[in-house]
């Protein structure tokens, strides 16, 4: 009887079925790996753009770099992962800030010392998000600036700690002047306010003077819900202390959106030094929102950095007389001003803006009362 030859040809068939099952398991798992992929893009694609619109406040009309695209995908991928976790309120935190000074350090320091030095708190831009809790507020720090980089550095050295400990969700804009014409602070912190709500939807924000550092951890830099607050009280190194006289609102002065768009901002007509702050409190008193302060009066000390003297405005006394005539149409509403550039450095957002010339003078058509 011959030996038969069907066990090798059975074996040999089983082999080949079983390598065709596997090929075709790894194909069909390639095909569910490419449609998940593609899912995962398709979604996170409608996430950026509608997280576009809303920054933008619904206008996305122009095309956006490729480059900024992928840092928003990547901010909104952060915020997605920390908003799906359970995080306590920030002013659970703010509560239990200890009421003690600051040790200023107002020793020279260089920009490339300073990045080192505070790279590891900041994203680019100046931007702080706190991961631990979820912030009432988005803050715009704005600070109007020409020729004072000793003050901006220190300044920085000191403050981001201090925003940092507060779990504050702030980023920082310097507003930087060209020198054509005389330093005009409340233009550019209306420029600053306009571009601003150009990167995000910032519901509180602060106008903050290049020369003032704060004393206190528990001076908390949080808008008040309803009306205008107002930071500085006292200026610990100066001669003079306390407030200078009951209307001052210099310095450090935080506000709702609403309300700088309630009051159509500054006035855009001082510039050179002096007045500009009283026009501003003559605004929102009209719309009443007088502003406030913290009731402990020592939250309110402050350091003053040393600068030379501004250019004083001559007409700056008989402009004030015509704040609140000229407040319809001298602000926000009538802002004109050139960008020359707008960059997002390591500690803070760069603007440099040209101004208008200063327009010839007038007397307010009507008597102040």
């Amino acid at each position: 009887m011959k030996p038969t030859k069907s066990r090798p040809r059975q074996f040999l068939s089983v082999t080949a079925i079983l390598l065709c099952s596997l090929i075709v398991l790894q194909a069909m798992q390639m095909i569910y790996q490419t449609v998940k992929e593609s899912s995962r893009k398709h979604d996170t694609n409608n996430c950026v753009r509608s997280v576009l619109g809303y920054t933008f406040d619904g206008v996305f009309a122009q095309k956006v770099a490729e480059g900024e695209i992928e840092r928003v995908k990547e901010s909104t991928a952060a915020v997605t992962d920390r908003a799906s976790r359970l995080l306590p309120n920030c002013s659970d935190i703010q509560l239990k800030l200890e009421g003690k000074n600051v040790q200023v350090n107002t020793s020279n320091i260089t920009n490339f010392d300073l990045k080192k030095e505070l790279e590891y708190l900041l994203q680019a831009g100046g931007l702080y998000s706190p991961e631990d809790c979820e912030p009432p507020d988005k803050t715009a720090i704005i600070i109007p600036y020409r020729d004072r980089m000793n003050n901006l550095l220190t300044l920085l050295r000191n403050l981001v700690p201090i925003l940092v400990r507060q779990r504050i969700h702030f980023r920082i804009f310097v507003v930087e002047q060209t020198s054509e014409y005389p330093f005009n602070r409340c233009l550019l912190f209306n420029v600053g306010f306009v571009e601003s709500m150009k990167v995000d939807n910032f519901t509180c924000v602060i106008l903050h003077d290049v020369d003032l550092i704060p004393r206190r951890y528990d001076n908390l830099y949080q808008c008040h819900p309803q009306r205008p607050r107002h930071f500085v009280r006292d200026r610990s190194n100066k001669e003079i202390r306390g407030l200078p006289y009951r209307g001052f609102i210099g310095g450090v002065l935080a506000m709702r959106r609403w309300q700088v768009e309630k009051i159509n901002g500054c006035s855009n007509m001082y510039y050179g030094w002096g007045k500009e702050d009283d026009d501003l409190y003559k605004r929102l008193c009209a719309v009443m929102l007088k502003p406030v302060r913290y009731d402990n009066p020592a939250l309110g000390e402050y350091i003053a950095l040393g600068h030379s003297k501004q250019q004083k405005n001559k007409l700056r006394n008989v402009m004030l007389r015509g704040a609140k005539i000229r407040m319809a149409e001298d602000g926000l509403s009538s802002l004109s001003y050139t960008r020359v550039n707008f960059l997002e450095r390591e500690l803070y957002t760069w603007l440099l803006v040209r101004v208008p010339p200063p327009p010839p003078p007038r007397r307010p058509r009507a008597r102040f009362h």
